[in-house]
């Protein structure tokens, strides 16, 4: 009985928010101080993403933010690479404090989204990272597992100090200097991204640099012969006309060579959708051939494995 969902997609987007219960920002100028001694006061401040490498020592190059100040910290990126549309990015929140190797994070959510992925929006949940904190001027470098694991370097872009922190039951909005990060959801649904901002009027004008959105979409199971739709949620007339010449194959038992077999993930047929639904095998049904056919069983049929 196959299922299905669409996934998430991610586009650059000019946003209109309106603020009337938020007080209006200014900018503060940013003056080159010391580095502190303290890996906690030097790891403080808005950086931008310059590199990160795994622990395994590959490199994923990524366009991203990561503000930590005021006690909280808030990160989203997305990676680079073509196509666009199918870039995983990942998004957390949370409390930070010296400790371990020099910083500690308790990432409240820890989002991560990958279009081509079976499960396109995950929430880790919450979870501990010990971080040692390398500064040199302007340039920081974070690692993680206590200076073990991921490497992330970055580029300061202001210190923070003018934080204005909005917190939500699953999320935070924070606004420092000329620059917002928004990082909201669960395994549901989740709203990450961040850019620049202006005010304009009673109103701030956000230019996004990254955003990346993603929501459980429509679905129906597929039992025999009828199609069973969840009641409160529409699905796509055209997304169901690709879908359906594929679904008798795929309920049948299948030669593991065959590409019914392995090829799961089906297009939106709309080239500017860039929804992807996925079929999942979620049961095993016997039918009867009496009760779908009255045409009697031939002596010597030539479709017989």
């Amino acid at each position: 009985m196959p299922r299905f969902w669409t996934r998430c997609r991610k586009i650059p987007i000019f946003l209109s928010l309106l603020l009337a219960a938020i007080p209006l920002l200014g900018s503060a100028a940013d003056t080159a101080d010391p580095v502190p001694d303290d890996p906690v006061a030097a790891a403080e401040g808005l950086w931008e993403y310059t590199g990160l490498v795994t622990r395994d020592g590959q490199s994923m190059p990524l366009t991203g933010i990561f503000l930590i100040s005021g006690d909280f910290f808030l990160q989203q990126s997305i990676f680079d690479g073509e196509p666009f549309a199918e870039q995983g990015s990942m998004a957390h929140t949370g409390p930070y404090w010296g400790g371990g190797a020099g910083l500690r994070l308790t990432s409240n959510q820890t989002l991560s989204m990958d279009p081509t992925a079976s499960e396109p929006l995950r929430d880790a949940g919450v979870m501990q990272h010990d971080l040692a904190v390398t500064r040199s001027g302007d340039e920081l470098t974070l690692v993680f597992g206590g200076g073990t694991s991921t490497v992330q370097t970055f580029r300061r872009l202001g210190d923070g100090a003018d934080l204005r922190l909005y917190r939500f039951g699953d999320g935070a909005l924070a606004f420092t200097g000329d620059f917002f990060i928004l990082v909201i959801g669960n395994a549901q649904r989740a709203v990450t991204g961040y850019g620049t901002y202006a005010r304009d009027g009673s109103s701030l004008a956000l230019q996004a640099v990254r955003w990346s959105a993603s929501e459980l979409g429509s679905a129906f199971e597929v039992r025999g012969e009828n199609l069973h739709f969840d009641s409160d949620k529409p699905f796509s007339l055209y997304a169901l006309a690709a879908l359906l010449p594929l679904l008798p194959a795929k309920q049948r038992p299948l030669n593991e060579y065959d590409w019914m077999a392995t090829d799961h993930v089906i297009a939106c047929p709309d080239p500017h959708c860039g929804a992807r639904f996925r079929i999942s095998r979620i049961g095993r049904q016997t039918v009867s051939r009496a009760a779908t056919t009255i045409e009697p069983m031939p002596e010597n049929n030539p479709w017989k494995e």
